[in-house]
């Protein structure tokens, strides 16, 4: 496939200087360079390479333990899908409707196929995007592998993406969930804020979706007096917090064999995580979200759910204005790729944990 490319640092995640083969690894990264239809800022196209580049100044020695997260769990780095991306110096170049959805098609099409690849061999799938349309591909390639009614997707962000189109594209950012509730996937969603479309709770309510969906409010308490079809208040997520309840209740939704975690940045809070494309506030605290992965995972050993991987998508690195390629020297900050690879790490090794 001439558009996967090595990813522009050495070795695999984590590991700047070995890339175990495919045969032997635990869990494969992917990186997806693809933001042509993100619909504010662009610049998630750097987010895979980001993100790798930030992992090899984690300190992988495993805390308590003290071995290296690589010598328990064996990480395979696939490479990186490349896209045409659409600006051009000071420029966007305007694509037709049409130029852009052979484009999006392509790209689903590319990452369906490698992704199925590393699911076929019953490989760990990591995803690093890249704008949240790259999920799409990875989404059709769960769907060979396994019954969508067998498999939740837990999905953390701050916009619901269940739009039928965005800008003529099925397959844009604003779709990418639509997508996977028409493949018959169940999901969750996490983080969403109380701004959506009419389209969105059209949906919500025409599939029964409101228990569903634990939003992070934006206005004050008083302003929720009134009930909603849309949001139900004992599922706010006040101050993006997880209360040990909503952790349980999160648990009690999961009933299928199979999960998968769809991540996109800005679900957090952006003082956390600034360098994303739509950043908005009241979102995710991130300390919180990680204590509520790391019960969840330990649920899953309990329950026999089988984690099946999980992406991270909208990294979009504070670069210099019109950066060739991700160079952490020429950013205002790396706190956002640096957290987004703190939090694939933490995952990976919860994941593992009965190996320590």
């Amino acid at each position: 496939m001439k558009n996967l490319k090595p990813f522009q640092v050495p070795g695999t995640f984590l590991d700047n200087t070995n890339n175990p083969p495919i045969t032997v690894a635990d869990a494969c990264v992917l990186g997806i360079a693809f933001d042509a239809t993100a619909s504010y800022n662009k610049g998630a196209w750097f987010g895979p390479n980001a993100i790798m580049a930030a992992s090899h100044q984690i300190e992988y020695e495993v805390p308590v333990f003290g071995v290296p997260l690589t010598d328990k769990v064996k990480i395979h780095s696939v490479g990186v899908l490349e896209y045409p991306r659409q600006l051009k110096e000071d420029f966007w170049i305007e694509w037709a409707d049409a130029q852009m959805e052979r484009l999006c098609k392509k790209m689903v099409s590319d990452v369906e196929e490698v992704s199925n690849r590393i699911l076929k061999q019953k490989k760990l799938l990591v995803g690093f995007g890249g704008e949240h349309s790259t999920a799409n591909g990875i989404f059709r390639a769960l769907a060979k592998n396994y019954n969508p009614k067998e498999v939740t997707i837990l999905h953390l962000d701050a916009h619901l993406d269940m739009r039928e189109e965005l800008d003529g594209s099925e397959y844009s950012h604003g779709s990418v969930i639509k997508r996977a509730l028409d493949l018959g996937f169940q999901t969750i969603h996490l983080g969403i804020r109380d701004h959506i479309s009419a389209e969105e709770a059209e949906t919500i309510q025409s599939m029964n979706l409101s228990d569903r969906i634990f939003p992070c409010p934006t206005m004050p308490k008083t302003y929720y007096k009134k009930k909603s079809a849309i949001f139900k208040s004992p599922n706010f997520l006040w101050n993006g917090i997880f209360s040990p309840t909503i952790t349980k209740n999160i648990v009690k939704k999961i009933r299928t064999p199979f999960a998968y975690f769809s991540i996109d940045v800005d679900a957090f809070d952006p003082a956390h995580f600034p360098g994303t494309g739509t950043p908005l506030p009241f979102g995710l605290d991130f300390s919180s979200t990680q204590d509520f992965f790391y019960a969840l995972l330990v649920e899953f050993k309990k329950n026999d759910t089988v984690l099946l991987g999980f992406d991270i998508q909208e990294v979009s690195p504070q670069l210099e204005k019109n950066a060739k390629q991700y160079n952490a020297l020429q950013t205002m900050s790396t706190q956002t790729e640096m957290n987004a690879a703190l939090l694939a790490y933490k995952i990976l090794l919860w994941q593992f944990l009965d190996r320590f």
